[in-house]
C-alpha cells in the first residue's frame, strides 16, 4: 500500500488519454508486469488487468488510469471504488490507480499509505463509498484489507516518460531475468542451513510447586526482576529449579510446597503450562547471567549498571569480545541514551513437540535500566537499522547472544532423545538447534565475515533521540 508522488508536490500537466494509457502500461512492462486485458479492447469494466508472475503469483493486478485531477469526493470515483470493493470480496486483487493530479494529497496519504494512515479518514472515505452501494453492504475489514492493496500513482505524462527513460537508462528492472539464472552457477548438491529454531531436546526429571497466596499478596512480586523465571498457572507457582525459601514465606500457602514428576504432565493438553515452563527456564538461565526479560518485547537485555563505563563487552566460548551495551552521549558528555544488544525469543508447541525461536533484538534505555519506548524508540530504531543484514552476520551475533545467556544444554545437531523420560544429564530442559537441508547451493558465493561489528564501524556519532 503506498501513495507514491513522482510530481513531488508541483501541479502536474496531461496528455491525450489514450497516449497517457499507453505509457501506464510501458511503465508496469518495465517492472515485469503483463498486460492480460484492456477495456479499449475486450470492453471489460476493469480498465486494464495486468499480472506479475514473480511477484504475485496468479493474483491480478486491476489499473485504472485517470489523466485527470480525481478527487475523494468525485461521486463517478466513489462509485467505481465501491464496485470494486465487491469484486474484491469475492476475489482478491492488488488495485493501481495512476492520476495526472489528486486535490488534497495529504488526505489521500492519510488513507492510502500506511505511515500516515488516519483511522478517521479511513472511516469517513468508508462511509462515502459505502453511500454508493445503495443497497449492498461492504464489510469494513474487508474495505480496510483492499485499501491496503490500493497503490495510488500521481504522476504527469511528461513524468512517466522520465522515469521510463530513467528505468530503461539504469536497468533497475530486469523482467526476463530468471530466478535460476546460470550465472549464480546452482549445483544439485545438499547445502544444510542453520536456524534460529531450537527443538526442546529433553525435559526435567522433577519440576516445584506451590500454591500462590491471595492475589492481593502476591501481586507485587510479578514486579521483581526474576519474577518470570517462575510460572503463575491456576493458582499455582510453578518452577523448574526449587523455589527459594523467601518466595515461599512471602507469596505461598503453608505447606504447599513440593516436588513432583514432569512425566505426570500431559504435554498435550497442558502445552500452554509446558511452553511457560520452557520460557521461564531460559529466563531464569539468563537471570543468572546478569540479563533481565521484558515482557511487552518478549526480549532479554543485560541493564548497563556503570554508566561510567562507556561499553559493556564480553566474551563468550567460540567468540570474539562483543557489545552488549554501550552508552551514548551528547556534547557535553551526559548520557544521552544506552543501547542493548539484546535476544528476542518465543516458545511454540507443533504437534506434541516444543519450538524455542530466537532473533536478534535491539532495545535502549535512559539510564541503562529504564527503557525507552514509543516514537523515540522508533526514531533510535531507524537509526540503527543494519546497512547490511547479511545471514552470516546476524547468525553470529545470535549464536554469540545464546551463549551469553547460557541457553541450557544447547547441542548443535545432535541425536536427539525427545520425550525419552529416562534419559536427564540434568534436571532442566534441553535444546538442540535445527538443521535444515536444501537440494541445490550456488557454486561460487561470496563469504562475509561472520564476526563484523556494527558498533565498531557506524554507531559511532549517534544524534539525540529527542530531535
Amino acid at each position: 500500500m503506498a501513495f507514491i508522488n513522482l510530481e513531488g508536490e508541483r501541479e502536474a500537466t496531461t496528455q491525450k488519454s489514450e497516449e497517457y494509457g499507453k505509457k501506464v502500461i510501458e511503465l508496469l512492462g518495465l517492472k515485469g508486469y503483463f498486460l492480460e486485458y484492456d477495456s479499449n479492447i475486450e470492453g471489460v469494466f476493469q480498465d486494464k488487468i495486468f499480472r506479475n508472475p514473480k511477484v504475485d503469483g496468479n493474483k491480478k493486478t486491476v489499473v485504472e488510469i485517470k489523466d485527470t485531477k480525481l478527487s475523494l469526493t468525485d461521486l463517478n470515483f466513489l462509485v467505481e471504488y465501491g464496485k470494486y470493493c465487491l469484486l474484491y470480496s469475492k476475489e482478491e486483487f492488488n488495485l493501481i490507480i495512476f492520476a495526472a493530479d489528486v486535490s488534497n494529497a495529504r488526505k489521500w496519504k492519510q488513507i492510502f499509505e500506511l505511515t500516515k494512515q488516519s483511522e478517521t479518514e479511513l472511516k469517513s472515505f468508508y462511509t462515502k463509498v459505502c453511500g454508493t452501494l445503495k443497497e449492498q453492504s461492504l464489510n469494513f475489514e474487508k474495505f480496510c484489507s483492499f485499501v491496503n492493496s490500493t497503490d495510488v500513482w500521481k504522476t504527469s505524462y511528461i513524468k512517466l516518460l522520465q522515469t521510463i527513460e530513467q528505468i530503461k537508462a539504469d536497468n533497475i528492472y530486469d523482467s526476463k531475468a530468471d530466478y535460476l539464472d546460470d550465472t549464480e552457477k546452482i549445483v544439485y548438491e545438499t547445502e544444510k542451513l542453520d536456524s534460529n529454531i531450537f527443538l526442546v531436546d529433553s525435559y526435567p526429571q522433577f519440576l516445584f510447586k506451590a500454591k500462590l497466596k491471595a492475589k492481593s499478596k502476591f501481586n507485587n512480586f510479578w514486579k521483581q526482576p526474576f519474577a518470570d523465571s517462575f510460572v503463575q498457572y491456576n493458582g499455582i507457582l510453578y518452577s523448574v529449579e526449587e523455589i527459594p525459601e523467601d518466595v515461599l514465606s512471602e507469596y505461598c500457602e503453608v505447606n504447599s510446597y513440593g516436588s513432583f514428576k514432569f512425566s505426570n504432565i500431559d504435554i498435550v493438553q497442558e502445552n500452554k503450562l509446558v511452553s511457560q515452563l520452557i520460557r521461564s527456564q531460559i529466563i531464569l538461565s539468563a537471570f543468572q547471567k546478569g540479563f533481565y526479560y521484558d515482557r511487552k518485547r518478549k526480549a532479554l537485555y543485560n541493564p548497563h549498571r556503570n554508566l561510567n563505563q562507556d561499553e559493556i563487552k564480553v566474551k563468550v566460548k567460540d567468540e570474539k569480545l562483543r557489545y552488549l551495551s554501550k552508552v551514548y552521549r551528547r556534547a557535553d558528555g551526559s548520557v544521552n541514551f544506552v543501547s542493548h544488544r539484546s535476544i528476542k525469543f518465543d516458545v511454540i508447541e507443533l504437534n506434541g513437540k516444543f519450538y524455542a525461536i530466537f532473533d536478534n533484538f535491539r532495545l535502549f534505555s535512559t539510564n541503562g535500566k529504564r527503557l525507552i519506548k514509543g516514537e523515540n524508540a522508533k526514531k533510535l530504531n531507524y537509526k540503527f537499522a543494519p546497512i547490511k543484514a547479511f545471514n552470516d552476520n546476524e547468525k553470529s551475533k545470535l549464536f554469540f547472544l545464546l551463549k551469553a545467556i547460557g541457553l541450557p544444554e544447547w547441542t548443535k545437531h545432535s541425536q536427539s532423545n525427545l520425550f525419552n523420560f529416562d534419559h536427564f544429564s540434568k534436571n532442566q530442559f534441553s535444546f538442540k538447534e535445527m538443521l535444515f537441508e536444501i537440494d541445490c547451493k550456488a557454486q561460487i558465493g561470496e563469504v562475509f565475515n561472520e564476526n563484523f561489528d556494527y558498533e565498531d564501524n557506524f554507531y559511532s556519532q549517534i544524534t539525540d533521540y529527542e530531535e
